[in-house]
C-alpha cells in the first residue's frame, strides 16, 4: 500500500470513528436528558397551550428553466412550540416548550398535564412527550451504524464473524 493510499485509509476511518462516537454521545445525553427531566419532575399539573411560538427560519425556492433563474419565492416559516401557562404553588407560570414540531403538535387552548420539578420550577415536561428519547435513540442508531462501518473498515472489508 502507497503512502496515500494509507494516509487517505487513516483518514476515513478516523472521520469514520469520529461520526460514530459524535452520534452516540449526543444520542446518549438526549436520553440521559430525557431520564432526568422524568425523574426529577414528580409534581403533576394542569397546564393549557396559550399559543404556538414560530421559531422562524426563511424558506427561499429557486425556479430554473434552462439553467437561468425564472422565479424566487419564499416564506417565513418554521418549527412550532407550544407556549404552556400552568400555575403551581400558587404562581402563574408562561413558558415555552423546548421541543418544536412542523405542523404544531399541539392546538391553542389545548389542555395538557405537565411534570414538574418540585425544586426548580423551570425544570418541566410534558406528559407522553419523548421527543428527546426518540431523538436520542435515533441518533444512537446512526452512530451503531458507524461503529459498524468503522469495524468494517478496520477490519478491512473482512467478515468481523
Amino acid at each position: 500500500m502507497n503512502h496515500n493510499n494509507k494516509s487517505s485509509s487513516v483518514l476515513v476511518k478516523t472521520l469514520i470513528a469520529v461520526f460514530s462516537l459524535t452520534f452516540l454521545t449526543l444520542g446518549l445525553y438526549f436520553i440521559y436528558q430525557q431520564t432526568m427531566l422524568e425523574k426529577n419532575c414528580t409534581d403533576r399539573i394542569d397546564g393549557v397551550v396559550v399559543e404556538n411560538y414560530i421559531r422562524r427560519h426563511q424558506h427561499e425556492s429557486t425556479t430554473r428553466v434552462n439553467g437561468r433563474v425564472t422565479e424566487r419565492s419564499g416564506e417565513d416559516r418554521g418549527a412550532t412550540a407550544p407556549v404552556i401557562e400552568f400555575v403551581y404553588k400558587g404562581k402563574t407560570y408562561r413558558d415555552t416548550s423546548s421541543v418544536s414540531s412542523y405542523p404544531p403538535k399541539y392546538s391553542e387552548g389545548e389542555h395538557l398535564v405537565i411534570f414538574i420539578n418540585p425544586s426548580d420550577s423551570t425544570q418541566w415536561y410534558i406528559s407522553g412527550d419523548t421527543a428527546l428519547k426518540t431523538l436520542g435513540i435515533v441518533f444512537v442508531c446512526i452512530g451503531a451504524v458507524f461503529a459498524a462501518m468503522f469495524l468494517i473498515v478496520l477490519r478491512g472489508g473482512k467478515r468481523i464473524v
